[in-house]
């Protein structure tokens, strides 16, 4: 990781980083290119660098706030919003067990999920002849 990467969020290069104009219009031109399916999805929530006992605690301030404020608009006769919690940082190994924990599920789903129907009578013979090939 090079020493620029490594620099606080406020500091001036990240901040010139975040207003320059050029790398932003390049940044959504590459998005335009690959499109919305191509773009590898980033670990949602903040990083574990800088995230301190003092981050802790005003997160959780922020999250009790948020209760409270839910609490007086339903008390009010209101409808409360939903009150969700800041994203806390994950580790790699938190991503990981997510990841293998949704494909567990995913691969439940299809467990109890019938077939997708082909489109065309053509898919439907190839599909019988995989399913016989499978059986010889």
């Amino acid at each position: 990781m090079a020493f620029k990467d490594r620099l606080p969020t406020g500091s001036h290069y990240r901040s010139a980083l975040l207003m320059d104009r050029e790398l932003a219009e390049e940044h959504l031109e590459a998005e335009e290119t690959l499109g919305e399916d191509d773009v590898e999805e980033a670990p949602s929530g903040p990083r574990p660098e800088g995230y301190t006992l003092d981050t802790y605690l005003l997160m959780a301030i922020i999250d009790a706030l948020q209760g409270v404020q839910a609490t007086i608009i339903a008390a009010a006769g209101a409808d409360p919003p939903a009150v969700r919690p800041l994203p806390r940082p994950m580790s790699a190994l938190e991503i990981v067990r997510e990841d293998r924990r949704e494909a567990s599920m995913q691969t439940l789903i299809d467990l109890f999920t019938a077939p997708p129907v082909p489109d065309t009578p053509e898919e439907l013979v190839d599909d019988i002849d995989d399913v016989d090939d499978a059986c010889w």
